[in-house]
């Protein structure tokens, strides 16, 4: 029955999840420490003895999750091959089955029941993805953003189908009761549960559910944008280090059980950090794809603002940013004062960029902000961030004037030549969408004004007439004088009004 139920799954995401594709992507080639370093690691940390064991078809880097996930991009650990979340379907011919074992996570699974008033069992753990490093932090403590998805959902909760995932973490100062590395003799600590649990509650498709700590539960039974019937919300994972020492995490996923239906934890990109001084620089505008890694501001168009960040606020902090670039403070924008005063409670200190605007075309230029601190390490570190100004560029429509009708129909069409875009498009004729072309049903004479209005605000309009073409005139001419009845002779063919 369970292998029918499965089938039954995968043609209903098939056949009812079309909508999923084109959002979720996962990419299943990188190498493991390419996944640690460059995608999940954030500020203050640095991971080394990187390990890993399981298929490479269980780890991918999920991107486009912002409006259809909890989680917009990160690290994918799966009981089965990663890409399935993005409906791809893929089939995990590397993944160990039952050839994997791991006690302590056969421990956690069966430490659930009872903690919810369940007897269920699970018999064994299968299908085992499990990513393991060394690391030291520059700060007191470490925390990472997940979030845990099934395919067991809703059919098998409170059963020996119980999947399970854990972060064993072990070093200095931490005492545990699972197993860890030789360099490790204190054991490891599982640092994901439900937030807020006492006793702590390991996370499950049991212990999270549509009936159990509901308010932390997706119910995805529609596969709505992301094809797993079930998720959380977003957790964070946190612990406290000692500043410089090195201690051990191991990340692991397991098919409880069985080696059926798949589970994910999705690890936030970029979110496994230290609490430590960061420096960061953002000159977005929502939607637009042409100001390359939302560092550069036009003139006369978006604003830009460089962030301190710092990991405490208890006390005042005063720093002495270095101010460079090609670009000249107090000239090419407004003079930023060196001294920044952060106050007890402030987290975050902004430094506006406003760029002066002129008439001159200068190229790009930059604005780069770096200070030192000490960290808690007692180290000192140089952080930086770069803003790029860069001219401001009229918009330039190119389009055909006049318009000939032609079966009824008179296609305006405009281009844009420079500018910023994305571009929005507004016809005079009542169009309700908001593309270059327009389509005007007619075989009256008329005209058209269309309205391009680019991503900074500025508006560009042209008028375009269409007409009816000149009626068809064709006329023809024998251009050689045949001898004889039935001899060949050659006839041309001309057009002299019309459109063609």
């Amino acid at each position: 029955m369970r292998a029918l139920h499965l089938l039954c799954l995968l043609l209903f995401c098939g056949c009812f999840s079309i909508h999923a594709w084109g959002q979720i992507d996962v990419n299943s080639t990188f190498t493991i420490e390419e996944y640690v370093n460059e995608i999940l690691l954030g500020e203050g940390v640095e991971a080394f003895n990187i390990t890993y064991t399981g298929g490479a078809s269980q780890l991918g880097y999920m991107t486009g999750g912002e409006d259809v996930f909890t989680i917009g991009s990160g690290l994918v650990l799966s009981s089965d091959a990663a890409v399935n979340i993005a409906c791809e379907f893929g089939t995990c011919g590397d993944c160990l089955g039952t050839a994997f074992n791991d006690p302590d996570l056969l421990d956690i699974a069966n430490s659930v029941p009872p903690l919810i008033n369940q007897n269920f069992s699970v018999s064994s753990v299968n299908d085992g993805c499990v990513l393991e490093f060394d690391f030291t932090a520059s700060g007191d403590s470490i925390s990472f953003n997940y979030v845990f998805g099934s395919d067991e959902y809703e059919a098998w909760i409170n059963t020996q189908y119980n999947d399970v995932f854990a972060f064993f973490l072990s070093g200095p100062g931490i005492v545990g009761e699972y197993a860890s590395p030789a360099g490790f003799p204190d054991g490891a600590v599982n640092i994901a549960g439900v937030p807020d649990a006492d006793p702590p509650l390991p996370i499950t498709i049991s212990s999270v559910n549509s009936g159990t700590n509901s308010q932390y539960y997706v119910n995805n039974q529609s596969e709505n944008g992301i094809c797993i019937l079930g998720y959380t919300q977003t957790f964070t994972a946190e612990a406290a280090v000692q500043c410089g020492e090195t201690y051990h995490i191991k990340l692991a996923i397991a098919d409880g059980s069985d080696t059926a239906l798949e589970s994910i934890v999705v690890l936030e990109e970029g979110s496994f950090a230290s609490n430590s001084f960061d420096l960061v620089a953002t000159a977005s505008i929502s939607g637009n794809q042409i100001f390359g890694g939302d560092t550069t501001v036009v003139e006369s168009c978006n604003d830009a603002v460089f962030i301190v960040n710092r990991p405490l606020a208890d006390t005042e902090d005063t720093l002495e940013v270095v101010i460079s670039g090609t670009a000249t403070n107090g000239v090419d924008y407004e003079t930023i004062d060196p001294e920044v005063i952060m106050e007890v409670g402030e987290f975050s200190y902004e430094i506006p960029l406003n760029v002066i605007p002129d008439a001159e075309v200068e190229g790009p230029e930059t604005v780069t902000i770096e200070y030192t601190y000490v960290n808690l390490c007692g180290d000192t570190v140089l952080r930086s961030a770069t803003l790029i100004i860069q001219d401001f560029e009229p918009t330039q429509l190119q389009y055909e004037n006049p318009v000939g009708i032609c079966n009824g129909e008179a296609i305006l069409e405009v281009e844009t030549i420079g500018g910023y875009g994305p571009f929005d498009f507004l016809w005079s004729t009542g169009a309700t969408d908001t593309l270059a072309v327009n389509v005007i049903e007619t075989n009256d004479p008329g005209a058209a004004q269309i309205t391009v209005t680019d991503v900074c605000g500025n508006e560009q309009t042209a008028t375009i007439t269409y007409t009816m073409p000149p009626e068809l005139v064709i006329y023809g001419e024998q251009t050689d004088s045949p001898l004889c009845p039935g001899d060949a002779t050659v006839l041309e063919a001309g057009i002299s009004t019309g459109v063609g």
